[in-house]
């Protein structure tokens, strides 16, 4: 950042972009995960800090742009609370910390125009959360052999929802004339749903998991196909 802009930042109370009191977001959760013992949890409260309405109750986001072209001076912006309508922090199918969609079913990360990576305000996040133990020390390895990364807390990812969510899909659609047909009755494909990872030796969710796939999945399919039909209907007429 030039001596100019950094300057000007500091005359309006802005925090300055080049400080090394911005901590990689990745770091923020981990020291959170350790506080809280559940990942998706401090993915919770770390969003709720973000885009908190009050700006003396708000943790402080900055993202970075990473291509090489854009210049450091110009790869930094503060991320705007409208942001946080719309998005969130939290782990994606594999358990790894990601920016996801909210309300979407099963989670996964948004594709940005361009790589960007986020960091929040250390001094405001060590006030809002003052219990966070500092970060432990690196493990100690033999030399030359890299220590395995700490296994990820929170809820383990033992379903493969993606694939879950396509069979879901798949038995909306009549194989006869490729047309969708969205059954009436959830509760049936449900069921259905169940036995078909007992048939391909998958691991079960729980009931109301599985009920609620199916509902994230056959609402939109059920609006398109209205979507579809109302004009039809007016043509009829």
């Amino acid at each position: 950042m030039s001596k100019r802009r950094r300057k000007a930042r500091e005359r309006t109370g802005e925090l300055p972009f080049d400080s090394p009191n911005w901590m990689p977001v990745a770091e923020a959760h981990r020291r959170l995960t350790d506080l809280l013992d559940n990942g998706d949890l401090a993915a919770k409260d770390l969003t709720a800090a973000v885009a908190a309405k009050r700006s003396d109750k708000r943790l402080p986001c900055m993202q970075r742009a990473i291509p090489r072209h854009i210049a450091p001076d110009q790869d930094r912006e503060i991320v705007p609370l409208s942001f946080w309508d719309k998005y969130e922090f939290g782990l994606d199918v594999s358990g790894r910390l990601e920016i996801l969609r909210k309300h979407y079913f099963p989670p996964y990360a948004v594709e940005f125009r361009f790589p960007v990576a986020f960091f929040v305000w250390r001094p405001k996040f060590e006030k809002i959360w003052p219990g966070v133990a500092a970060s432990a020390p690196a493990r100690s390895s033999p030399a030359g052999i890299e220590a395995p990364p700490p296994r990820p807390r929170g809820s383990p990812r033992t379903h493969d929802w993606l694939s879950i969510c396509g069979e879901i899909a798949r038995r909306c659609v009549n194989p006869a004339n490729g047309r969708v047909v969205v059954p009436e009755k959830e509760n049936a494909l449900v069921n259905k749903m169940l036995v078909w990872l007992d048939d391909q030796n998958l691991a079960r969710p729980a009931a109301s998991e599985m009920a609620e796939a199916v509902r994230r999945v056959c609402a939109p399919l059920r609006e398109a196909v209205r979507r579809v039909r109302a004009p039809l209907r007016e043509v009829q007429r």
